[in-house]
């Protein structure tokens, strides 16, 4: 109910995150992987910022400000979530140059 009202007020951008085995990074070039794996296992991370999620936003802000903003973003959300994998496509990353990444 919280995360539609989230939903709602922010238009869409902001959401409400949960913990699943697999994280697909950049929804947008790596949507084919939805693919390969039931709704149930992944979240996407929205590295082109077509939607934040709220509980890392306000964390990044407070613990490390706007400089580096997005990396900032990125480990803390994968700190949080802690997924077990995280496929990717070869150029969606701009941090990391490998294809499958194993935390």
């Amino acid at each position: 109910m919280l995360s539609k009202v989230i939903e709602v007020l922010t238009f869409g951008k902001f959401y409400l995150g949960n913990k699943k085995d697999i994280l697909i990074f950049d929804a947008k070039a790596s949507a084919f992987l939805k693919n390969f794996f039931e709704v149930c296992q992944y979240n996407f991370f929205y590295s082109r910022n077509e939607k934040i999620e709220i509980h890392i936003f306000f964390k990044t802000i407070v613990e490390n400000g706007f400089k580096n903003f997005g990396k900032n973003y990125l480990f803390n959300y994968v700190e949080k979530f802690a997924p077990k994998y995280i496929p990717k496509s070869p150029n969606s990353c701009p941090y990391s140059r490998i294809s499958f990444v194993l935390p």
